[in-house]
Formats: C-alpha cells, sequence, structure tokens
C-alpha cells in the first residue's frame, strides 16, 4: 500500500513539471486572435520537440465563413531554428480547410528533430485564410504572462519573434531517444519554474517529501517483522509440530 501511495506521489511531482513532456509532443491549444496569411506573410512558431522526429504539424485556421480555393495550398516549412536550413516541407490542398478547424499538415518523410525547431506557413491562393494565435491585442497592450502560454518557444511574424504563441501541435514520431528527451524536459521545465515560482516549489517538494518518507518507512521495517495473524499462525504450527 504504501509502495502504490509513494508512487502515486512521485508521479504527482513529475507531472507537476513535466506535462506536456510527459503526454506527447509540443502543442498550445488557447487563442484569440486570428492572423492573416498571404501576399508573401508567413506566420510560424518556435517550439522544442520532444521525439527523433517530426512528421507532421496542426495548425487551427480562420477563413471567415467565407470560400476558399480549392486549389490553394496551406504551405509548411519546417526549420532548424529560426532562419536555418529547412528540414522538411509540407501543404494541405484549400479544398481541406475549414473555418475554426484543425488543418492537418504531414511531411512526406518525418524530419529529424532539432533542438529548436521553427516552423513556418503561408497561404497561397484565393481567399482569406488566417491562423489562430494567442497575442496581445493591439488596443491592450503586451503582456507576455497572458498572452505566452507555451514556454518552449514563441510565435513569429514575417519570420521575426513576437509576443504570444500559435494555436499548434506538433505530432512526433517514437524512437530511442524519446525517453531521454522525455525525461531532459521535465527537468529543463521542472528547474526553471521551481526557481521561479515558490508555491510550486513547495507543492512539488511537499509530494516528493512524502513519497520519499513512506519509502523510507517501508525499507525501515525490519525484513522478519510479521504480522499479529502470521506470528499466531506460526506459533500454531509449532505447537502442533511439537512431540
Amino acid at each position: 500500500m504504501r509502495t502504490a501511495v509513494a508512487a502515486f506521489l512521485v508521479a504527482g511531482a513529475l507531472g507537476l513539471v513535466g506535462c506536456q513532456a510527459a503526454s506527447g509532443e509540443a502543442f498550445q491549444y488557447t487563442f484569440n486572435q486570428p492572423v492573416p496569411l498571404g501576399d508573401g506573410e508567413t506566420v510560424g512558431q518556435t517550439f522544442r520537440p520532444v521525439t527523433d522526429a517530426v512528421a507532421g504539424v496542426d495548425v487551427l485556421t480562420a477563413t471567415y465563413g467565407g470560400g476558399v480555393d480549392a486549389g490553394g495550398e496551406l504551405r509548411a516549412v519546417l526549420r532548424d531554428g529560426v532562419g536555418g536550413p529547412a528540414l522538411a516541407r509540407g501543404s494541405v490542398p484549400g479544398a481541406e480547410l475549414g473555418d475554426n478547424e484543425w488543418a492537418t499538415i504531414r511531411f512526406p518523410e518525418p524530419a529529424r528533430a532539432p533542438e529548436v525547431a521553427a516552423l513556418e506557413l503561408d497561404w497561397r491562393g484565393d481567399g482569406s485564410v488566417a491562423v489562430w494565435v494567442n497575442a496581445p491585442l493591439e488596443d491592450v497592450g503586451e503582456d507576455d504572462l497572458l498572452n505566452d502560454p507555451y514556454e518552449g518557444g514563441e510565435l513569429l511574424r514575417g519570420g521575426e519573434p513576437a509576443v504570444g504563441d500559435l494555436a499548434f501541435r506538433v505530432v512526433g514520431t517514437g524512437g530511442p531517444a524519446d525517453a531521454a528527451r522525455n525525461l531532459a524536459s521535465i527537468a529543463r521545465r521542472g528547474a526553471g519554474r521551481l526557481g521561479s515560482d515558490p508555491l510550486f516549489a513547495l507543492a512539488w517538494l511537499a509530494l516528493l517529501g512524502g513519497a520519499v518518507w513512506l519509502g523510507w518507512r517501508g525499507l525501515r521495517r525490519p525484513s522478519g517483522q510479521l504480522g499479529d495473524g502470521r506470528r499466531h499462525e506460526q506459533r500454531r504450527e509449532y505447537d502442533e509440530a511439537r512431540p
């Protein structure tokens, strides 16, 4: 019982600092405004991959309820860092885009995962297409706290970093480095948050401390120590065996 409770507490402590890494690839679901694509304007996002390779991305699109050129393309380029070499390219036809729906973009072949990946999106075709982002509104001003929900990267507009994050989710592939990447991501996020958030640090230490105490109590119990019922049973067996 103590072992199960200790395991639960350890899982809770790890979950607090690494829920994204433990659950899979990078994602960011919050949004508050659409940013138009087209006329050479690109929108993107930097992120830190978790798995060995990136198979594709999903982005939340807006078509303003109007018709979109079925022959147009929402194109994506994955780069090794901002302005770095292209690692993969993919696209989805306009016929598959919907208003306030996730567009599924997959690469012909999974791309190796760099330390920091940069995603660039553009639209080639008629009609208005935008991608949803979480970014400061012009009449409110910049607010890093409210509009920077994904700590592992940042929004890109025209190839330049901007405050906020794209609404996106990365599709990764499995590989031998998955576990190591997950643990490294958990440690990286945990170290940063433990140092910047005292209340979070107290909660995390309480969970981990409880797990360690329960584990120590379990180990401290002598191996020869038996419950009362078992001792009585052994005593009865001994008495019955006496001549």
